[in-house]
């Protein structure tokens, strides 16, 4: 979801000088920074000009914040429907208390290193109730939640004491804060609600009357078939020197090849154009699980999600990779880049302990290269990014690859009702929300999926 919370721009004054405005549509406030110290009476006069503008009917209004979801007041019925909690990086700042480390043990489990919900996206109870998983824990360790919408400060809170005594929270210093899990949510307004009204939503600590209509999916979504039989994302083994056909990485791996058919998927279409595919999957400050680079004219970070089980319309499974893309997007920004140490990683081969064997990260190389060594590829293939990334005539672009994690049919056939499921709005906003943080850098937003 696009939200607009303030506008800057250029007013003409009736002597012809043009005065720099900006608009606060938040908190109603207008502001002139081309004005500092000024007597009682030009203040006055201004007051009078902008309660002219605001009142004169039939001004038009820019077609710019037509995307853009309104600010609304609160709905007749707030009773929550679902709940999507956003923690972002601060998910990083817990680690299980030392009760909850020896619970874990004793069922054999080893305690993970941060605060990562098994769904971000849940749905909500008649009395505000809702279960809370860490992923990978038991199915038997849950936390129960309530959450609360208080009309005199039109804002929800959440309480889950379960939750603020298994993990602790730390600052920037390492010092052990006070305040918990559902401190920080509430802090933060950390969340976004859907209501039993479903054409409100709840933001941030806003009340909004979004559009589902803003964003054209058929720009974004791109069906891929072998997608649909990608049920994991790396497989349980490696396959004659690359990964498990039927996973996503596999479906990846092998679409890079040249092709002479006519009758080729998209993502085939797309990289057997690619001079260079790296994967970057399980490297020191991970950027994405490939880098696509094409002579300096077009770089590609992407990103590759499946699931234990199938999630045809899964909020929580956007909310994670679309997650995962926004984090990275410094690598593909003309003033970011990829760290330096990635090319040292590259040169060595791909493994991980739960997929057996070893995988060279150097997925494709121009044949002029194929005999030079793993370490002088990895550095002609970074410094070939880092030239596509600072041309500012080349394609820059994030992919997010799903496996069976999502269904585009189930997924249009569920948006196109009157009253779509909660789930439905969620994921319209999430993708609205990721176009436009890639858009804003001047990159293209794909989202390979399952037909």
């Amino acid at each position: 979801m696009q939200v607009l919370a303030h506008a800057t721009g250029y007013t003409r004054l009736d002597d012809g000088r043009a005065r720099r405005r900006q608009v606060g549509f938040s908190t109603g406030r207008v502001s002139d920074p081309g004005v500092r110290d000024a007597p009682l009476e030009v203040l006055e006069d201004w007051l009078d000009v902008i309660a002219k503008n605001l009142a004169t009917a039939g001004r038009p209004t820019p077609t710019a914040f037509g995307r853009f979801a309104e600010f609304a007041d609160p709905p007749a019925r707030t009773e929550p429907k679902n709940i999507l909690i956003d923690l972002g990086a601060d998910a990083d700042r817990f680690t299980p208390s030392k009760d909850r480390v020896a619970q874990l043990k004793a069922l054999g489990v080893a305690a993970p290193g941060s605060l990562i919900l098994e769904d971000s996206c849940l749905e909500i109870d008649g009395g505000g109730g809702f279960v809370l998983r860490i992923d990978d824990y038991p199915a038997e360790v849950s936390y129960s939640a309530h959450i609360a919408y208080d009309p005199d400060r039109q804002r929800y809170t959440i309480d889950c004491d379960s939750l603020d005594a298994a993990f602790m929270r730390f600052d920037d210093d390492g010092n052990r804060m006070k305040a918990g899990v559902s401190a920080l949510i509430n802090a933060q307004q950390a969340l976004r609600v859907i209501p039993s009204s479903s054409r409100r939503v709840y933001a941030r600590g806003h009340w909004y009357e979004p559009r589902l209509d803003a964003l054209n999916l058929d720009e974004v979504f791109v069906p891929v078939p072998a997608l649909a039989l990608a049920n994991s994302e790396k497989g349980s083994r490696t396959y004659n020197g690359g990964w498990d056909p039927s996973s996503v990485f596999g479906v990846i791996d092998r679409s890079h090849g040249p092709t002479t058919s006519t009758d080729v998927d998209p993502l085939t279409e797309h990289l057997s154009t690619m001079d260079r595919i790296i994967c970057d999957d399980v490297v020191l400050s991970e950027v994405a699980d490939f880098v696509a680079i094409r002579d300096k004219q077009r770089a590609v970070l992407t990103h590759a999600k499946a699931f234990k089980q199938t999630k045809k319309r899964s909020a929580s499974a956007f909310h994670e990779v679309c997650g995962q893309a926004i984090k990275s997007l410094y690598a593909v920004s003309p003033y970011g880049g990829l760290p330096k140490p990635h090319v040292n990683y590259w040169a060595k081969p791909w493994s991980v302990a739960t997929t057996g064997g070893t995988v060279s990260r150097l997925r494709k190389v121009p044949k002029t290269e194929r005999t030079q060594s793993a370490a002088v590829q990895s550095n002609t293939a970074y410094d070939q990014f880092e030239r596509a990334v600072s041309n500012p005539n080349a394609q820059r672009e994030v992919w997010v690859v799903l496996g069976n994690g999502f269904s585009l049919q189930e997924f249009e056939t569920e948006r196109s009702k009157a009253n779509p499921r909660p789930e439905i709005i969620q994921i319209a906003y999430l993708l609205q929300a990721t176009w436009a943080d890639v858009r804003r850098i001047g990159a293209a937003f794909r989202v390979f999926c399952s037909p």
